[in-house]
């Protein structure tokens, strides 16, 4: 379905969940976070170059239930009376878009939203800032060393997202999560995954020009077939005129696939590939069949 697996977006979500099962609050947990309807698929911690961050409610409704979702999952659970759990997702991304980021995991007891958001920002920028060749001393605080990152202009933004809470007094399983959710598409149509959009990519970049030609062919062929049985004089005239007949038809059909496929790509996303292949491919037709209307057309 996809040429690579490089994802295109990210969103971050959250949640909690409680249940006498341990596994049930975690279904709720998911449920709480949006994603429980997906087959998630956990990854290590690399931000793909030029990956989009958009937000949860942009990103849900591009993905379909029970899609294949790749995601960097971080969970706590505990049935402890009290015990404060949390889990966290951080996130650095480079000023260069062309490079790599990085998303941490981080899990913990004792520790609130913040605190945890913070070690695992810390977590992620430090990645980063070492592959970027930023030097900086492993026990600053993180405020510290925020403030060193951007300023090296070579970190642009750092984030986090977590989930904390206390667990159920009646000492019931409690779950939580935060996760970076991948999207592996980036067509959409108001709002939806468009999978007939991702299909054209792959389809207009394999078929290549043989199999275009063939197409074409085939179309034509009967567009011509169309015009002599409706104009007959065509079929009595010669040769030449049942050319310029087909090409006529060629150049009728052309106009109207061009139209209607310029306004199929301002509705749907594709790829700027695939726009290249499909538009070079019909322009070509509809330029050669214009140029096979007018020879004949200039020998009679």
């Amino acid at each position: 379905m996809f040429s690579n697996l490089v994802p295109k977006k990210v969103f971050f979500t959250k949640g909690v969940g409680t249940h006498k099962d341990k596994l049930t609050s975690f279904e709720l947990a998911l449920r709480d976070a949006g994603i429980a309807k997906f087959n998630l698929v956990t990854v290590s911690s690399i931000l793909p170059p030029f990956c989009e961050i958009i937000g949860k409610s942009q990103g849900l409704p591009m993905l379909n239930d029970g899609e294949v979702v790749f995601v960097v999952l971080s969970r706590n659970e505990s049935n402890e009376h009290n015990r404060l759990i949390s889990a966290s997702v951080g996130a650095a991304v480079p000023a260069d878009r062309a490079q790599y980021g990085y998303l941490s995991e981080y899990h913990s007891f004792g520790e609130t939203n913040e605190k945890a958001g913070d070690y695992a920002e810390d977590l992620a920028a430090s990645m980063l800032a070492s592959t970027l060749g930023i030097e900086f001393d492993l026990n600053q605080g993180w405020d510290e060393k925020e403030t060193l990152f951007k300023m090296s202009g070579k970190i642009v933004r750092t984030s986090s997202v977590s989930q904390s809470v206390v667990v159920d007094k009646h000492g019931e399983w409690t779950s939580v999560l935060a996760a970076a959710v991948f999207i592996l598409r980036e067509n959409e149509v108001n709002g939806k995954a468009n999978p007939g959009a991702s299909a054209i990519n792959i389809s207009v970049s394999a078929i290549g020009w043989a199999d275009l030609k063939s197409l074409f062919s085939c179309v034509f062929s009967l567009s011509k077939k169309f015009i002599l049985k409706v104009s007959p004089a065509f079929a009595l005239a010669g040769t030449e005129s049942a050319a310029i007949a087909e090409s006529a038809a060629i150049w009728l059909f052309g106009s109207f696939l061009i139209s209607s496929f310029r306004s199929f790509l301002q509705e749907v996303k594709v790829s700027a590939d695939a726009k290249v292949i499909a538009a070079q491919a019909i322009t070509s037709a509809f330029s050669l069949a214009s140029l096979m209307l007018f020879t004949y057309s200039a020998k009679i």
